[in-house]
């Protein structure tokens, strides 16, 4: 426990392991993208290619703005809970963003 008695392990902590997960996951979206690009790219159209690559940046986006969320929530406002009732604009960029990827990615 913190020395104000507040626990941050399910708050702050949970931010933090999903930051974590997230960038393994984006590890693994870039090995795909890589393979896509050297091996499997060759026959495909600009359109998908660009697609492809608009995806990588959305997903590149949003695990830099998930990491200013936990930065700014476990750094920047540290013990500080007010400022904890008000999260940065990154974290409704952030849920914004996933939508359109998942949107984009359906059929």
């Amino acid at each position: 426990m913190a020395a104000s008695g507040i626990r941050f392990d399910d708050t702050t902590g949970a931010v933090f392991l999903a930051v974590v997960i997230s960038a393994m996951v984006y590890g693994a979206n870039l090995w795909q993208a890589f393979s896509y690009y050297t091996k499997y790219s060759l026959h495909d159209g600009l359109v998908l290619k660009s697609f492809v690559a608009l995806l990588l940046a959305a997903d590149t986006s949003t695990l830099a703005m998930s990491s200013h969320v936990t930065y700014t929530l476990s750094v920047t406002h540290f013990r500080n809970i007010a400022a904890d009732l008000y999260y940065p604009w990154s974290y409704g960029a952030t849920v914004i963003l996933s939508a359109l990827i998942n949107l984009s990615v359906r059929k």
